[in-house]
């Protein structure tokens, strides 16, 4: 043993595998994690600035949109004040009964069913009760498990449907009617139209629609209390002596 260590050789491995045991302790205590959290960092960076981009990507969004909201509500403010109040139904019903009048055509039906109010989705859906899991559970496992009514979203409106049936006419004649109608300072919203071929060049013309409308503004309000008290009033005459 003692010839076998004393030649350099043998020296020269000894040395060897000395510091191929350093480079591997150093590799798996040193470099190792330092390798494991530089690629962390890395996929931490990586992933931060995805983030980054996408807040970006929506911050520009709504930029957009902010810079549209005055358009939006103007055009909003547009459809609102084509939508009847509750006393403007009256006059939109006459001025549909002008149209029908000045289009010439016979009108066999014209009607307007009494408004009922409009029932939005998520509010229906909300009112619906949720069966219980249970059959045998109680009246207050059944209240709980019902998930209260969703509150409208928006002013409340209500509807009349109008049903208006016309003879045989010129088909030319029928579409500048459904123009008169479409076209009206006041929005009727157009849910069916059925047009049939009556011979001769004729057609006849059955129309299914809404009118919605909404609830008075505060300023019609005043303006409508207003116009009652100066009603109210007036003196009335009285006698000369």
């Amino acid at each position: 043993m003692n010839e076998l260590l004393g030649k350099p050789k043998a020296w020269a491995i000894i040395a060897a595998l000395t510091v191929l045991v350093i480079a591997l302790l150093g590799w798996f205590l040193l470099i190792s994690p330092q390798l494991s959290n530089v690629a962390t960092l890395q996929a931490e960076t990586e992933t931060a600035q995805t983030q980054t981009q996408t807040l970006r990507a929506r911050e520009a969004a709504l930029t957009r949109q902010l810079d549209e909201l005055p358009a939006l509500r103007a055009k909003l403010a547009d459809l609102y004040a084509q939508l009847p109040s509750e006393s403007d139904v009256a006059d939109l019903v006459r001025q549909i009964d002008a149209a029908n009048q000045a289009s010439g055509i016979r009108v066999l039906e014209f009607t307007v069913d009494p408004p009922a109010a409009v029932t939005l989705p998520e509010a229906a859906a909300a009112e619906t009760p949720r069966p219980a899991d249970d059959a045998g559970a109680g009246d207050a496992a059944a209240e709980a498990a019902t998930p209260a009514p969703a509150e409208p979203a928006g002013p409340e409106l209500d509807y009349s449907t109008v049903s208006i049936s016309l003879d045989a006419a010129p088909f030319g004649q029928v579409i500048a009617y459904l123009n008169a109608i479409e076209n009206l300072d006041r929005a009727l919203l157009l849910n069916s139209v059925e047009i049939a071929d009556a011979g001769d060049g004729k057609v006849t013309l059955q129309v299914a629609g809404r009118i919605y409308t909404r609830p008075l503004t505060p300023a019609e309000e005043q303006a409508q209390a207003a116009g009652t008290d100066a009603a109210t009033a007036q003196p009335s005459a009285s006698p000369s002596p």
